[in-house]
């Protein structure tokens, strides 16, 4: 993982190696990425000299096959799309409803093409495998024109990782995941819900856009929408500023609250 890409000072690569023989590896590396380029290539280096050609392993040359890319936001597509100008037009498309994430993903894509060309990339999304909710559990009691022309519903984020959850609670269970009903919960600083029915998502508590649901690190989660007209004509406030209150991090009044996580820097 890289944290703080375009600062190149504090830019710090993350890395984890687990082993069944051992304790596992565990890498914190300070890389001078000025952009999502240097932090490809920094990647590459980094693989090359702990799994590749000088790390020790029974390998051979190292070479990369495949990219794959962790997407949030991916509108009504249900499945991984190999990435040509279809889904990257459909990725752009959706940072309307995910302004923070889609655009550095798209970045990260752009910067894989340069570092790897000719290499296939494959997207994964978020959303894809909540797209199989009933209209009653993803509409919102708003017009119906909102959806139809403004895609105003919900969509459910971490659909990667409930995915899993319930493959691995299928084979722990002994059964088919056709076969499996449970309710999955991806908890972080952010989290969220899912119930599933015969190994499809029913249900999610992310809505539109991931600030829905659950109390996390930097989100205030499930809120009246009334709370935020009301904060906004009381102290003023823009738009820009109501966002960072409920979307991006504590304020000074959030940093008390012990249901909230310490502050971050925002992102360069």
């Amino acid at each position: 993982m890289f944290d703080r890409i375009g600062d190149p000072l504090n830019c710090v690569l993350k890395a984890k190696e687990d082993s069944t023989a051992g304790k596992p590896r565990k890498w914190e590396l300070k890389i001078p990425a000025k952009d999502h380029v240097g932090a490809m290539n920094g990647i590459m280096d980094f693989i090359r000299e702990a799994v590749g050609e000088g790390g020790g392993y029974p390998r051979g040359p190292f070479a990369v096959r495949a990219v794959g890319h962790r997407i949030v936001h991916g509108l009504d597509l249900s499945d991984p799309v190999l990435l040509d100008a279809a889904a990257l037009a459909k990725i752009r498309e959706a940072a309307v409803l995910a302004p923070l994430h889609n655009p550095p993903g798209l970045q990260g894509i752009h910067a894989a093409q340069q570092v790897f060309p000719g290499v296939p990339q494959v997207a994964v999304f978020d959303t894809a495998f909540h797209q199989t909710m009933p209209p009653h559990a993803y509409m919102y009691g708003l017009p119906y024109d909102l959806y139809e022309k403004h895609r105003i519903r919900r969509y459910g984020f971490h659909g990667t990782s409930h995915k899993y959850l319930v493959e691995q609670a299928a084979a722990m269970l002994g059964k088919p995941v056709s076969e499996t009903n449970v309710i999955t919960c991806h908890l972080g600083n952010g989290s969220s819900v899912a119930a599933v029915r015969g190994g499809r998502c029913v249900d999610t508590s992310m809505g539109m856009t991931p600030l829905e649901g659950l109390l996390m690190g930097t989100r205030c989660g499930d809120l009246d929408p009334a709370v935020v007209l009301h904060i906004q004509k009381e102290l003023g406030l823009s738009v820009k500023v109501r966002r960072v209150a409920v979307g991006r991090g504590p304020s000074r009044a959030a940093q008390r609250n012990p249901c909230q996580a310490p502050p971050r820097p925002d992102p360069i």
